[in-house]
């Protein structure tokens, strides 16, 4: 609650914090009945049967999907472990690994019990909303609490049950709570519905993606499309990746900036990383210079392994720089190497590439890779590129419709704004 509350009439001073009068306060496993996953002996795996009752795992949590999971255990065993049998509108967390994710058991969920791993919560609807819980749940005040034993770090485990047990819950008036959740809802549709769209733009770039890289589908005005799967166009040449791209390693340049080879970014500025995993460098004599236009092979297969630089700085030695050789549209080819055709082909030609064996140039320069004329790559480009453009865009709605609703998911729940009636007044 906010310091100002403590000169507004209508707001009292408890161990939580200023709250309005008429809310209260209690303890979470006054609010609900927990209830933590089995010991991992009871849920052995060769325990496991092909079908029966679900056993529910983080994921479950993670994802919110009720559907997926693998393991099922069979009616003895159930009725064994029937305490932490799952109901419809329980709510699971996550407790280790990706802590501190929530998601409400829906009615459509097979019969079955939690594992290790998860926390059942089941909300005692005398006291409170369950809708009205889960978004709490969410809220800064009690995951503030939910890791209060941490000093740090990326991975959290969720403390001990006593520790959780005492997480205090601020508690409005039965009617305020039921129209706090109407009002969070109401936000979380229009989240829904942007989702849905990225997702489908995602889907319809991966087709294109798939279809525009192999020549399937073409412009009209370069030719007719492959014939067959596997084979490439008319007009279309499969060279060696060597005779396109070659290997420099330029060192000495410590005047550079550092950068670092991510998945989903490409090549950045290391210090644009998150503190947590960014490292710093004292002896970059032995980095090596990237400029605009390069590709780095970097560790991570199973998305290319070819992430595209538009910056130039410096990497570390273990990576290997290739720039081309031929004229080309660095836009094609950096959806190229993200396709599944060549990650498919990287795959056989690199042997345990899926163990984590690091991709070398060597590897990647006897591959053959399909160049289309270059007028024909860059149409292909701007295609993909203006479904990224979209994709950001919706993603950047995305995000500011969730920074809107947490904002006043912060004052709904903690009391700074009020529900009266139809409306919200401070």
């Amino acid at each position: 609650m906010s310091k100002r509350n403590e000169n507004r009439p209508g707001y009292k001073k408890t161990k939580v914090g200023w709250i309005p009068e008429d809310w209260e306060y209690i303890t979470f496993d006054k609010s609900c009945r927990l209830i933590r996953g089995p010991f991992g002996s009871m849920l052995r795996k060769d325990l496991f049967v092909e079908d029966g009752y679900k056993v529910y795992e983080q994921r479950h949590a993670i994802y919110k999907n009720f559907k997926q999971g693998e393991y099922y255990i069979s009616k003895e065993m159930f009725e064994k472990l029937r305490r932490f049998s799952l109901e419809p509108d329980d709510i699971i967390m996550s407790c280790s690994g990706t802590a501190g994710k929530f998601a409400i058991v829906p009615k459509s969920a097979k019969p079955g019990v939690i594992n290790q791993a998860l926390l059942k919560i089941t909300p005692n609807t005398h006291i409170v909303n369950i809708s009205f819980i889960f978004y709490f749940f969410h809220s800064l005040f009690f995951r503030k609490h939910l890791f209060l034993d941490f000093s740090g770090g990326a991975i959290k485990n969720i403390a001990s049950m006593n520790i959780l047990r005492r997480i205090p819950i601020k508690i409005p008036p039965f009617p305020e709570q039921k129209k706090i959740a109407e009002i969070l809802s109401a936000w979380d549709r229009p989240i829904e519905q942007v989702r849905k769209l990225i997702d489908a733009k995602q889907r319809l770039k991966k087709g294109l993606m798939q279809k525009l890289l192999t020549g399937r589908i073409r412009f009209r005005e370069f030719g007719k499309p492959a014939k067959n799967k596997g084979e490439l166009p008319e007009g279309w040449k499969s060279v060696k990746a060597k005779r396109l791209f070659q290997r420099r390693s330029k060192k000495n340049c410590g005047d550079e900036i550092v950068l670092s080879v991510t998945q989903d970014q490409g090549v950045i500025p290391r210090d644009s990383l998150d503190k947590k995993i960014n490292m710093s460098v004292t002896n970059t004599d032995s980095y090596k210079l990237v400029e605009p236009g390069d590709y780095v092979i970097s560790l991570r297969s199973f998305q290319g392994g070819l992430e595209y630089s538009r910056i130039r700085g410096i990497v570390s030695p273990a990576y290997q720089i290739i720039h081309p050789e031929l004229e080309i549209d660095d836009h094609f080819y950096r959806y190229y190497f993200k396709s599944y055709r060549f990650i498919g082909h990287l795959a056989v030609a690199v042997i345990g590439i899926r163990d984590g064996k690091q991709i070398n140039y060597d590897d990647f320069a006897y591959m053959r890779i399909p160049y289309p004329a270059v007028e024909e790559q860059r149409h292909i480009a701007k295609v993909l590129d203006a479904c990224d453009r979209k994709i950001k865009f919706l993603q950047k709605k995305e995000s500011a419709l969730k920074r809107q609703k947490k904002g006043l998911m912060q004052k709904l729940l903690t009391g700074e704004i009020r529900v009266k009636s139809e409306l919200m007044t401070e």
